[in-house]
């Protein structure tokens, strides 16, 4: 189908708070209105474990009257082990070859080899690079949002449709609307130190906790909660461990979480993961000051625009030296600010979606 308005089909979890992707997803639809792209919203549910639903999921999206699908695609949102992916790709595939409607998969991280465990490592490394053929196979277009994530992806699998995109970084909303300070119980003059985001071992948030114990004198927030059942146990343990200076919040509604960025004096991201971070670019947003660990997109992020600290993540005595170095050197803060400026002016939303609807229009050109 062709028009003067591009349609698109994104698929996407809920913009609802209850997952990171789908709360980037609904960022991007809000900007891609202002660029003449109508997007059709296709939720995929947050942690389904229902083959019939994420085949209906790709049933909409590859019956649906426009010019591109848009998956938004993480793993682990189609089950442990990425099961459900093949009940959802088989169905998405056929459908956009038989009405030849391209697809534009973006993932928010990638599998390599590093993603396997030790047992039968061969084994494991041969379905990390089934699933990934199978990606580059759906895809007409494959978008990375980090460098790193890019080379993992293609040392697992050799594809020639591969697009970098920035993450973005959006402005629109980096605008208070509650005290954070105040719904929380914390006072005016409390130096608070914030981790935001759903809690999970792989972002560190065990590491948050340890730096808790070494900074008694300051406020420490994990703004988020859980995002997988498994995660629920994790909270659980870290509650029961934490000194009287670290919060846990559970998940926010909207205006709060966005109000944390604003509230706190300090972001620490202590991450295990690798891959593209949303919550770094809403820091960038509220120009919050981040320290983060030396992983491959932190990393990239800080060598092109020297935006965000590092430390090893697993050294805590390290952690602990950035923790300290940011929150007493205001010389440090501002040039991390600096930084700040230049990467929200190269990385706004409204510069992404200008791209993304020229790789729309690109595609269904073809």
């Amino acid at each position: 189908m062709s028009s003067e308005r591009l349609r698109v089909a994104m698929v996407a979890t809920p913009d609802d708070g209850s997952c990171g992707v789908g709360t980037y997803a609904g960022d991007l639809r809000a900007v891609l209105a202002d660029e003449a792209v109508a997007v059709d919203h296709v939720e995929l549910a947050t942690n389904t474990r229902s083959p019939l639903h994420v085949a209906r999921v790709a049933w909409r999206a590859g019956t649906a009257d426009v010019d591109a699908v848009h998956l938004q695609h993480e793993y682990g949102l189609f089950g442990p082990m990425t099961y459900l992916w093949w009940a959802f790709a088989p169905v998405l595939f056929l459908l956009s070859r038989l009405r030849g409607v391209p697809v534009v998969v973006t993932l928010h991280e990638a599998w390599d080899r590093e993603t396997t465990g030790e047992t039968a490592a061969w084994l494991q490394y041969a379905y990390v690079r089934l699933v990934n053929w199978s990606l580059a196979l759906l895809a007409d277009r494959l978008v990375f949002l980090s460098d790193s994530r890019a080379e993992a992806f293609t040392g697992t699998v050799e594809t020639s449709h591969a697009t970098r995109l920035p993450h973005g970084v959006n402005l629109v909303d980096a605008e208070p609307t509650v005290d954070a300070r105040d719904r929380l119980g914390y006072d005016p003059e409390d130096t608070l130190v914030v981790e935001p985001g759903y809690v999970s071992p792989q972002k560190g948030a065990d590491t948050f906790l340890e730096l808790a114990e070494r900074f008694p004198d300051a406020e420490f927030l994990l703004a988020g909660g859980a995002r997988t059942p498994g995660d629920e146990a994790f909270i659980g343990e870290l509650e029961s461990q934490a000194p009287e200076n670290l919060q846990i919040t559970g998940v926010l509604d909207d205006e709060l979480f966005r109000g944390v960025f604003d509230a706190a004096g300090l972001a620490v991201l202590p991450y295990r993961k690798q891959g593209q971070s949303g919550i770094l670019n809403w820091c960038i947003a509220y120009g919050l000051p981040v320290v983060a660990g030396d992983v491959d997109y932190f990393r990239e992020v800080a060598d092109e625009w020297d935006c965000v600290g590092l430390f090893d993540p697993d050294d805590i005595d390290d952690a602990a030296a950035a923790v300290d170095q940011y929150l007493t050197d205001p010389e440090a803060r501002e040039q991390l600010a600096a930084g700040m400026e230049q990467f929200r002016t190269e990385n706004s939303f409204a510069a992404v979606a200008r791209r993304h609807a020229d790789l729309y229009a690109a595609l269904a050109g073809d």
